[in-house]
């Protein structure tokens, strides 16, 4: 029964991954610009931010929430920038990023730390802000299916864990397994939704 009800929640969230990947290619680069920069206003008035020395942030492809200028702006505040690293196994390591001239274009385009980059303790990290497809009020969040963050984040419960999503992407019920790590808070253009039981 429990292997039953772990390939049908499997196979709704496939549905609705290619549900929303579809409603982000309909995104002109204008509505994109424009969500990107209020996501970006966003996160530099929150309190956690404005607070963390260390932060964990992807480093965004062309479809997801734009990073690259938080990170820029991050790094002239003197803020120390951990990038994730994905691993065989479905495993993550995060390692410090000063300059994006360190990033490599690995497997997907997706951007990481060069060989000889610098790794950083875990213990270190603040505040992640995580990538996803789909994200719903309290924090229940579709990635991409890989379960890098969920194994990652699993194991760092002290981080403060926001999700950044558009707000025409969030929903109102998505799958959640026993594995999946639920988001301390939600990001979007015009809220900051934090857990009931967060607040």
């Amino acid at each position: 029964m429990e292997e039953l009800f772990h390939q049908n929640q499997t196979e709704i969230k496939k549905k609705l991954r290619e549900k929303i990947r579809a409603q982000i290619r309909t995104f002109s680069p204008e509505e994109k610009a424009r969500s990107d920069a209020r996501i970006f206003r966003a996160v530099l008035s929150l309190p956690l931010y404005q607070r963390a020395k260390v932060i964990f942030v992807y480093v965004s492809l062309d479809w997801e929430i734009d990073t690259h200028a938080l990170i820029k702006e991050a790094l002239s505040s003197g803020k120390t920038v951990a990038v994730p690293k994905c691993l065989p196994g479905g495993r993550m390591e995060v390692y410090r990023l000063k300059d994006f001239h360190q990033l490599k274009a690995q497997m997907l385009g997706i951007l990481e730390p060069e060989e000889g980059a610098d790794k950083i303790a875990e213990e270190r990290l603040e505040l992640a802000l995580i990538p996803c497809l789909s994200c719903t009020r309290d924090g229940i969040r579709l990635g991409q299916g890989g379960g890098y963050y969920d194994r990652f984040l699993a194991g760092t419960p002290w981080i403060d864990k926001v999700a950044l999503c558009r707000e025409s992407l969030l929903s109102k019920n998505l799958p959640c397994e026993e594995y999946d790590v639920r988001m301390d808070a939600v990001l979007t253009e015009t809220a900051f939704l934090r857990r009931k039981e967060q607040s």
